[in-house]
């Protein structure tokens, strides 16, 4: 059974986010093991940590704009 790929979307705000549902959908229809999900961070270091260290294969960033 082949290892599920890693991909991720960070940022603050992510719960309203349909990427992972999006991407983990695509993935299932092309036929690769590989899971998107979102994480919310307030700290940009430790995102750059994460990835690094970590086993995620690609990720997404979003800075959302914020309302006056």
């Amino acid at each position: 059974m082949p290892e599920t790929a890693q991909f991720a979307l960070f940022g603050n705000p992510v719960s309203q986010s349909l990427s992972p549902l999006m991407h983990t959908a695509a993935f299932a229809r092309m036929g690769i093991a590989a899971d998107y999900t979102a994480y919310r961070v307030d700290d940009a270091a430790a995102v750059v940590r994460r990835i690094r260290e970590g086993d995620i294969r690609g990720a997404s960033v979003t800075i959302p704009s914020r309302r006056r």
